[in-house]
């Protein structure tokens, strides 16, 4: 036995300890944790303290100030703590695995709590986790084009990395198959307005598929990725900025660097995307909105810069306002990873170069119906590797920044200015604060 407050004294100092992680949820991260499992010998939140309660064999729980602790248990709280036991359980957590935080939804925790206690799957010497076999059940999904939800079977091919979806129970063939390397599953419970609402995203033909799901019972455990940094409703006007504010649905892809938007929050397919590039190849994010331009109802808004044009959004709030931009300002000062400067060039070969042949085509090449001569092949074939120049944008400026992946890529399109017999240095392919559209044309090697 012990004396109460000598060992409640004794609990919060080991609270507060540098270097234990203990002023933390050892789960979820919250700060200040009031309750302990004094069988793991951590510090845990409420939140977190009501799921250890479910499985009292592997952890028993105490509340730091109300309960009585006898000198046996804070003396195994303090060989123990945070950080040795966090050691100890997550020493493999896989890097695509979703840690949830504090605000994040009971059933998130829930799993991640029992992945790691429960069924230890990431310690480093625990038990062998045999592969999961095909999963198969059915889902309440939201039709595309109608707003209600249908029941769909869906199924799960672990050894083949897939997830495949029918619109009849008895079809052979599948209405999709998406690899599950290609897809991010997030818990959207507000969203979907259903407590197990599940939002499934992947890439198809070039779009940004959605796909909104909910189980009845909520005994989904889907693989987690990555939640959307923010999400909400903006006005956005177009790129002119002289067209008319509409409201649109803005979700914010941190790990892909885009900007998504929506016509509705239940929308399968975006309507739009931004590229998030870094401030080393011109973007730029500026609080309010440019000079004689106002929004219809908002007026807290901002303005981000890209190499091509001006986007130009409004915000419901002024702390709206201040979330957007401390989340894009973020994103713009992290440097680009391999797979973001593929990305980029996906969105050039996806929207910029659309754009420029259709400039062209409108304005620089002689058509027979606006000239006295048709256009010529040679002259179009020339215009075309203009565009092409043009579209090879971001992977120039990341070369020009020194990035070896980067130029390796951009190695294999040697350009050189017109007439010029000597490739251009990497430092002199762009103009500094000139945009794409204005750069002047650049030859692509045709041997």
């Amino acid at each position: 036995m012990g004396d109460r407050e000598r060992n409640k004294k004794r609990l919060l100092e080991l609270l507060q300890a540098a270097g234990t992680g203990n002023a933390h949820c050892a789960d979820c991260g919250a700060a200040d944790p009031d309750w302990a499992s004094y069988k793991l010998g951590i510090f845990i939140c409420l939140s977190c303290s009501g799921i250890h309660r479910n499985f009292p064999d592997i952890s028993r729980v105490k509340s730091l100030r109300l309960d009585f602790w006898d000198d046996a248990i804070v003396e195994f709280m303090t060989h123990n703590g945070n950080l040795r036991v966090k050691a100890k359980y997550e020493a493999r957590v896989p890097a695509f695995y979703y840690v949830p935080q504090a605000n994040d939804y009971l059933v998130l925790k829930e799993q991640w709590i029992r992945a790691k206690y429960e069924r230890q799957e990431f310690m480093a010497d625990g038990k062998t986790i045999p592969l999961p076999g095909n999963r198969e059940g059915f889902l309440w999904k939201r039709g595309k084009d109608k707003a209600q939800f249908l029941r769909r079977k869906f199924v799960l091919l672990a050894r083949e990395g897939l997830l495949k979806y029918y619109d009849k129970e008895k079809s052979k063939d599948p209405k999709a198959v998406i690899s599950i390397k290609d897809l991010n599953a997030t818990f959207q419970t507000e969203k979907i307005g259903n407590p197990h609402g599940l939002q499934i995203t992947y890439r198809r033909e070039g779009h940004t598929r959605n796909l909104f799901v909910y189980h009845e019972s909520g005994k989904l455990v889907p693989l987690i990725t990555r939640n959307y940094r923010k999400q909400g409703f903006m006005e956005k006007t177009g790129p002119k900025q002289r067209e008319a504010f509409k409201k649109r649905w803005f979700a914010l892809d941190s790990q892909e660097r885009m900007l998504l938007y929506y016509k509705k929050p239940l929308d399968a397919f975006e309507q739009g995307q931004v590229f998030l590039g870094c401030k080393e190849q011109g973007y730029e994010i500026y609080e309010d909105l440019p000079k004689g331009i106002r929004g219809n109802r908002w007026k807290a808004g901002f303005t981000i810069v890209t190499p091509e044009r001006r986007f130009v959004f409004t915000c419901p709030s002024e702390k709206e306002q201040r979330e957007w931009l401390e989340s894009l300002r973020d994103i713009l000062s992290s440097p680009l990873t391999p797979l973001n400067h593929l990305n980029s060039a996906r969105y050039c070969q996806k929207v910029l170069l659309p754009v420029h042949l259709t400039f062209l085509c409108r304005s620089r090449l002689p058509l027979a119906s606006r000239a006295a001569e048709p256009c010529s092949p040679s002259a179009l074939c020339a215009s075309f590797l203009y565009v092409l120049s043009l579209g090879l944008h971001q992977q120039r400026v990341a070369a020009a920044a020194g990035d070896p992946w980067a130029e390796e890529l951009v190695g294999h399109w040697p350009l050189r200015p017109p007439g010029g017999k000597e490739p251009v240095p990497p430092q002199r392919w762009l103009s500094p604060g000139v945009p794409c559209s204005q750069q002047p044309p650049l030859a692509v090697n045709q041997g």
